[in-house]
């Protein structure tokens, strides 16, 4: 009879992971995924007997937990960090960056509640890892021929997650596969060494041990067994549009008073940092020219103009930007500011000391192409600047494969940079302050 839950039997998890390269080969790809991302806090659900993970990935982070309720002596000698417990029913207080879920979707009692819960427990910029069996290769075969023994229909459980996360869950995700391998001798062998995987069907297994062992003998040549892993990277889909649709209000920076209209960029730090890194590492720009590239509300323009600078060019696709800008610059009482409805710098001929351009990172939030636009501004920047100038272009962790983009065009433009970081929101973010080369 069917089980709604598997048990976890121990030996037949080290005969499987025994004789097959699953972990390693998930460890390198979980370590390549690491790799990019910045110092943080990391969370593995089940480890099974021991912690094989932690051993790869720990000196990638800052914090490695692991949640497990069946505790080995190899878990308990490990210099993990332990919360011993069911996932399904344990209080977690903290939130992580990364969320390890490797073949354990399989054994929740309710997958979607579980899923949530993860959700919760991630930072804004955070990532769950699912690593599951996808749905061809070898062991896609003899799963389906089993269920035609006892007559039930497969889902792999990739399909299971992937409609979970489709019905459940405004998310982003991204798909990879690849291949593992069980090595055997004979089909007794891989029999015995797959019965992990037919733990809800343990009588059924046993019943059918010839006509299994007569299948792999049949259909397994080379005594290899492939497995196809689906590894689905996820993350939380904010609500960047916040950053545009909003009430009218005021924002303090300092001395710095500003109002902020409807559907015109704010500032706030509760929500981004965008300016603030580039206020927090303001140059001295006492004397100089200034040009403010994507000025929203201005903000950068009107701090420029109080650190008395000479001139001030704000510059700004958005008709309703450039009247917030106008109207703060009136506001602060300052007459060293200028505006202008362009997109970037075009139809500017001025050269400038400082060049801050804080512009859009997030595609879907502004409908258009950040990377384009981009490369955009660094094609004819090097006319707008002197020997001596610098750029000031802000970056946020969440657009991070477009930030390695980001650095090769910068070279590609002959730019060198200097780069600072800081935590803020769970979110790492970068200003790259570029001088020519």
């Amino acid at each position: 009879m069917k089980k709604l839950i598997p048990d976890f039997h121990t030996d037949w998890y080290e005969n499987f992971i025994s004789n097959s390269n699953e972990k390693e080969l998930i460890s390198q790809r979980l370590q390549e995924q690491l790799k990019r991302m910045s110092k943080s806090k990391c969370l593995e659900i089940g480890v099974g007997t021991e912690p094989i993970f932690y051993n790869f990935l720990s000196k990638l982070v800052d914090q490695y937990d692991v949640i497990e309720r069946e505790i080995t002596d190899s878990i308990k000698n490990s210099s993990v960090n332990l919360i011993e417990g069911d996932w399904e029913n344990i209080e977690v207080n903290e939130k992580y960056d990364v969320i390890i879920c490797s073949h354990v979707l399989y054994y929740f009692r309710n997958k979607p509640k579980a899923i949530e819960k993860m959700l919760q427990c991630l930072n804004p910029n955070g990532k769950i890892f699912f690593v599951v069996n996808g749905n061809e290769k070898d062991y896609a075969k003899i799963k389906s021929f089993f269920s035609s023994l006892i007559d039930i229909e497969y889902i792999p459980t990739y399909l299971t997650l992937k409609n979970i996360l489709e019905d459940n869950f405004s998310v982003i995700k991204k798909e990879s596969s690849f291949t593992t391998f069980v090595n055997f001798d004979t089909g007794e062998d891989l029999y015995n060494i797959l019965r992990l995987s037919f733990d809800l069907h343990t009588e059924e297994y046993k019943k059918y041990k010839k006509e299994i062992e007569e299948f792999i003998t049949e259909n397994f040549l080379n005594n290899v067994f492939e497995i196809e892993q689906k590894m689905l990277v996820v993350s939380k889909k904010e609500d960047w549009s916040r950053l545009l649709n909003h009430e009218k209000h005021e924002l303090e920076f300092g001395e710095v008073v500003i109002d902020v209209e409807d559907k015109v960029f704010t500032p706030n730090p509760q929500l981004t940092y965008s300016s603030s890194i580039i206020i927090d590492n303001f140059p001295d720009v006492e004397g100089k020219t200034v040009a403010d590239v994507g000025s929203g509300s201005g903000i950068l323009s009107v701090y420029a103009g109080k650190m008395g600078a000479k001139y001030v060019l704000a510059t700004d696709i958005s008709r309703d930007a450039i009247k917030n800008t106008r109207n703060n610059a009136h506001k602060n009482n300052l007459t060293n500011i200028r505006v202008k409805q362009t997109s970037l710098l075009n139809d500017v001929d001025k050269k400038f000391n400082y060049i801050f351009a804080n512009l859009p990172i997030k595609d879907e939030v502004w409908d258009i192409d950040a990377k384009l636009l981009f490369e955009q501004l660094l094609i004819g920047l090097k006319s707008k600047v002197y020997d001596d100038s610098k750029v000031y272009i802000p970056w946020g962790s969440f657009a991070e494969e477009e930030r390695g983009y980001l650095e090769e065009q910068f070279k590609v433009h002959g730019w060198d940079y200097n780069l600072i970081q800081k935590d803020h929101l769970g979110i790492t973010w970068y200003l790259y302050i570029l001088s020519g080369s």
